[in-house]
């Protein structure tokens, strides 16, 4: 499998007020000189368009505001997205006549808006890793609060309890990271696992329902795992 170019974590004023090119393919270098081709944006849905073959969707994020278009079987993940959605949006960054727009590959609604604070602080890790700016005051360590302790987002998916022993048995070796003990956990299973799977199995050994979502994100975010259908992985 073809890995996917990695997801940059941003807001819309990264985009909007970035540089846009064509250089070696579509790209917008943001303000703090950190190029972005492929994205993910957490955001409220503002407004809504459909008519034959093509969707899109208006995000704001507070920020600024920039529309998701698609086209064709693009257009089919924005068909259900409503005004007043707060989603997840993966997907490229392209410009026409003037106008600069996201090109979705995964969108999916995201159930505690107190998902942007995590996404916040880890677009500032990337921002820090990536540019070389300083006087931004690093997250540090991975981002964990009580009040996010509970947060999730929502899947639709169905637990196979069939494979429940397989998952106790499972073993993951517990000095790498939980990037990429998930990333090893999901190859062991060599079919689709469930997020509802993945967290079950990892919560049993220790782990926060949060930093285990967040760190199944990074994964699609960098093309490791493909998410298809929603809340169901695969490398």
């Amino acid at each position: 499998m073809k890995k996917r170019m990695t997801a940059i974590r941003c807001e819309v004023a990264d985009i909007i007020n970035g540089t846009f090119d064509n250089d070696d393919g579509p790209r917008v270098i943001s303000p703090y000189g950190v190029e972005m081709r492929r994205i993910a944006l957490l955001a409220f849905v503002v407004g809504h368009y459909s008519s034959e073959g093509f969707s899109s969707i208006t995000l704001d994020d507070g920020t600024g505001t920039i529309r998701s278009k698609g086209w064709g079987t693009d257009a089919q993940a924005l068909n259900s997205v409503m005004p007043g959605s707060f989603v997840l949006v993966i997907g490229k960054i392209r410009e026409y006549e003037g106008e600069r727009y996201i090109t979705p590959e995964i969108v999916r609604s995201v159930n505690n808006p107190n998902l942007m604070t995590v996404h916040k602080l880890e677009r500032l890790r990337t921002l820090l890793k990536r540019s070389g700016v300083t006087g931004i005051e690093s997250p540090g360590g991975e981002p964990e609060s009580a009040e996010l302790e509970n947060a999730s987002l929502v899947v639709s998916t169905t637990s196979d309890n069939s494979d429940s022993s397989t998952a106790s048995t499972t073993e993951i070796p517990s000095s790498a990271s939980l990037r990429d003990q998930i990333l090893q956990f999901i190859r062991a299973k060599k079919k689709p696992v469930s997020n509802d799977e993945i967290l079950s199995y990892f919560v049993e050994r220790g782990f926060q329902k949060t930093e285990v979502n967040s760190r199944v994100l990074d994964l699609v975010y960098d093309g490791s795992i493909i998410e298809e259908p929603i809340g169901v992985y695969r490398c």
